[in-house]
């Protein structure tokens, strides 16, 4: 948690919350990507980055590809 901690408190940190593009952003995801059972959690994340214009994801996780509008950047 001090690691979460420290992340948010940063000054150019950012919590993004959904907001009122978010559904439709979301169901255009899910049906784009084929979406099913776990990755529509992948798929929510997506949906406020764009909602909210972050694009490029720093991730491991390949399933992000699917989504259009995303770019995904791998950490290490």
């Amino acid at each position: 948690m001090r690691a979460i901690d420290d992340l948010v408190s940063s000054p150019s940190a950012r919590v993004l919350f959904p907001g009122r593009r978010f559904l439709p952003l979301l169901r255009g995801l899910v049906h784009e990507g084929a979406v099913r059972g776990n990755l529509v959690f992948d798929a929510q994340v997506a949906a406020v980055c764009l909602e909210h214009g972050a694009t490029t994801i720093l991730t491991q996780d390949k399933d992000f590809h699917r989504f259009p509008g995303i770019t995904v950047r791998g950490i290490g």
